[in-house]
C-alpha cells in the first residue's frame, strides 16, 4: 500500500487462544470482515480513495467467491450507512417472494419431513444482492466498478485458497453437492472434499462478474434472468425473469433506541434482528448489571431476549403488508413493566406451589418450545464492519440463509433459500408466505453513537441466533467495559423457551445454578458458529479505532494508520 501500513489480525489463526490475542488498532480506517482477503481488498480500496460503499462492494464480491456458502449474487441482506454528514439510512435489498408463489406447495401431505420448505426451488426468493450493492453504490460510492469487482474475478479465474471453514461445510454438504455437477466441478477435488489451504477456481462467477462490470451491477436481472429462472423452475420454484426486472430496493429510516447513553441504530422491519436487540436491552436498562452475579444477571438476560423474541414474532411483518406498531415495542416505560415481572427465582411460566422440588426438577416436566436439537444448521450468513477515513460507517449483513442456501446454483454463485424465513403455521400469520413480501428477517447491522458522533459498528450471521448474540456482545462491552474483542470472544448461550443451548467455557457451576431456575441446558461447542461470527468496530475517545473479528467465523480486521 502506497500511503499507509497495513496491520492485520488473523483471528482464524489463533482459535485455540482468541482471548490472548492483542486487539488491533489504528487510526485511519478499518474493515472487519469473515474472510482475510475480503478485508484486505476492502481496505485497498479506501487507501486508493474509495469510500466505505466501495470497499464493501469490493469485499463482498471477494467474499461471494471465497466464501461462497454463506452470501453472494444469490441473496440479499440490509445495509446501514451513516454518512459522515451525520445522515443515516438503510438500504432494504431483503429477497422476495416470487409473483407466482404456490404456497400450497408447502403443505402437500406426501411431503412429510416439510422438504420444500428446506430447500430446492420453492424455497427461492428472488435474489437482490447485486441491485442492493448497485444502490449502495450509486448513493454513496466513488471508483468505478471495474475497479471495485476485480479482485473478486482475478480471486475466481486464478483461484483462490480454501479456508478451513469452507473446508468443513464442503463436507457436511457433500450429499446434496455430488448430485449436482455445477457444485461437483466447483467445490470438489477429484471427486473429494478440498483441505484447508487447497486451492479452487471458479471461472462461471468471474465472467458473471466481467459481465456487470461492462453493463452495471444493476444489469444483474437482464442478463442473470433467463438462466436464473430457468433452474428455480426446474427445481419446482416459481421465479421469472420478470420477478427480477420488478424488483425494487428499499430506502428506509433506521430504527433508533438507546442503552445506557449510546444512541443505537438499526434496520426496521422486515429486519427484526434490531428490533429484539433493542427491546430487551429497554428491558434490562433499570438493571446494574455489574452488582449482580452472574447467575442473576444472565437469567434477567435471558428472560428479557425471550420476551423480546416472542413479541418480534408475534407483531413485526413485513411493512408493506403489516404496519407493525414499533412505538409501542420499543417503549421504556411498557420494558420496565416486563422487567417487574421477571421471577428472579426461576423461568417464565406458570409455577405452582413448589413444596419440596426446585425450579429446575419442576421446569423438567414442562414443554419446551422453540429449535429441535440437535440443530441442523450451524449458521449463516455474513457480516461486514467498515470505517473509512471521512468518517463513513456501514454495517451490512447479508445472506443465502442457510449454508449452501438452496442447494441450487447458477453460474458459478448459490441461490439462497430465504423463502424458508417465512412462517408456515397458522400461529404467525403476519410472516406466513405471499407473493411479493419479504420474509421477517433476524438480521441486525448496527451503528452506535454518543453525543452524536458514532463510536460502534456491529454485526453478526447467525439466523434466529442474531439477537442474542448482538445483546450479550453490548452487554459485555457496554456493561462490563470489556475491549471489543474480548466482548465478541465470551462464551454465548441462547435461550429458547426452558432450553438453554450455551457454549462449554461457560462455568459448569453458572449451567448448575442456572438449570436449577428451570432451564435445560444444552451445551454446544466451545467456539461454535452457531452462536454467529459478529465483525465490529469501535471507537475509543481519543479517536482510535478498535476492531474485533469473531474466532467462531474466522474473521479479520485490516486496519491502517497514515
Amino acid at each position: 500500500m502506497s500511503r499507509s501500513r497495513i496491520r492485520t489480525l488473523l483471528c482464524s489463526l489463533l482459535l485455540s487462544i482468541p482471548l490472548l490475542v492483542p486487539r488491533l488498532q489504528a487510526a485511519r480506517a478499518m474493515v472487519v470482515s469473515a474472510h482475510p482477503l475480503a478485508s484486505e481488498v476492502g481496505l485497498q480500496v479506501i487507501a486508493e480513495g474509495g469510500s466505505a460503499a466501495d470497499a464493501a462492494v469490493a469485499a463482498l464480491c471477494v467474499l461471494n467467491v471465497v466464501e461462497p456458502h454463506a452470501s453472494g449474487l444469490g441473496g440479499g441482506g440490509f445495509a446501514l450507512w451513516r454518512g459522515a454528514n451525520g445522515y443515516p439510512e438503510c438500504i432494504d435489498y431483503r429477497e422476495v417472494a416470487p409473483a407466482g408463489l404456490d404456497t400450497t406447495v408447502y403443505y402437500d401431505p406426501a411431503d412429510s419431513l416439510h422438504l420444500a420448505r428446506i430447500g430446492g426451488g420453492p424455497t427461492v426468493g428472488v435474489p437482490a444482492t447485486a441491485l442492493g450493492l448497485h444502490r449502495l453504490w450509486q448513493r454513496h460510492g466513488r471508483l468505478p466498478i471495474s475497479r471495485l469487482l476485480q479482485p473478486a474475478i482475478d480471486l475466481a479465474r486464478r483461484g483462490y485458497p480454501v479456508s478451513e471453514a469452507l473446508a468443513t461445510q464442503i463436507t457436511e454438504h457433500m450429499e446434496g453437492i455430488l448430485e449436482d455437477e455445477q457444485l461437483s466441478t466447483l467445490f470438489l477435488m477429484d471427486g473429494l472434499p478440498p483441505s484447508p489451504g487447497d486451492t479452487l477456481h471458479n471461472e462461471p462467477l468471474a465472467l458473471v462478474f466481467e459481465d456487470l462490470v461492462r453493463q452495471g451491477l444493476d444489469s444483474f436481472p437482464a442478463s442473470q434472468g433467463a438462466a436464473l429462472a430457468a433452474t428455480v423452475q426446474a427445481a419446482g420454484g416459481w421465479i421469472t425473469a420478470a420477478d427480477l426486472e420488478n424488483y425494487q430496493v428499499l430506502i428506509r429510516e433506521p430504527l433508533r433506541s438507546s442503552y445506557r447513553g449510546m444512541e443505537l441504530l438499526s434496520p426496521p422491519p422486515p429486519a427484526t434482528g434490531g428490533l429484539a436487540l433493542m427491546e430487551c436491552l429497554n428491558i434490562l436498562e433499570p438493571v446494574d448489571l455489574n452488582s449482580l452475579d452472574e447467575v442473576q444477571w444472565r437469567h434477567l438476560f435471558c428472560e428479557a431476549h425471550k420476551k423480546a423474541a416472542r413479541d418480534r414474532s408475534a407483531r413485526a411483518g413485513d411493512p408493506a403488508f403489516y404496519t407493525t406498531p414499533l412505538d409501542s415495542l420499543l417503549d421504556k416505560t411498557l420494558a420496565r413493566r416486563v422487567l417487574d415481572q421477571i421471577h428472579p427465582d426461576g423461568v417464565h411460566g406458570t409455577w405452582p406451589a413448589l413444596g419440596s422440588q426446585s425450579y429446575g426438577e419442576r421446569a423438567a416436566s414442562l414443554p419446551v418450545h422453540g429449535e429441535v436439537f440437535p440443530p441442523k444448521d450451524h449458521g449463516n450468513t455474513t457480516h461486514i464492519s467498515i470505517w473509512d477515513e471521512q468518517g463513513n460507517l456501514l454495517s451490512l449483513t447479508q445472506s443465502i440463509n442457510y449454508f449452501f442456501g438452496s442447494g441450487l446454483i447458477v453460474n458459478g454463485y448459490l441461490l439462497n433459500n430465504q423463502m424458508s424465513d417465512f412462517s408456515f403455521e397458522t400461529d404467525d400469520p403476519l410472516n406466513r408466505p405471499a407473493p411479493g413480501k419479504r420474509p421477517r428477517s433476524s438480521m441486525a447491522p448496527l451503528i452506535g453513537l454518543r453525543e452524536g458522533q458514532p463510536v460502534l459498528c456491529l454485526g453478526t450471521p447467525g439466523g434466529p441466533r442474531i439477537p442474542g448474540a448482538m445483546e450479550q456482545i453490548l452487554i459485555n462491552h457496554i456493561d462490563f467495559g470489556m475491549s471489543l474483542q474480548q466482548a465478541i470472544d465470551a462464551p454465548r448461550m441462547h435461550p429458547m423457551g426452558l432450553t438453554l443451548v450455551h457454549e462449554t467455557r461457560l462455568a459448569p457451576e453458572l449451567i448448575a445454578a442456572l438449570a436449577d431456575l428451570g432451564y435445560k441446558p444444552y451445551p454446544y461447542g466451545d467456539f461454535n458458529s452457531y452462536f454467529g461470527g459478529a465483525h465490529g468496530i469501535a471507537r475509543a475517545a481519543d479517536g482510535t479505532l478498535e476492531g474485533g473479528a469473531d474466532p467462531r467465523r474466522g474473521g479479520q480486521v485490516a486496519g491502517y494508520d497514515r
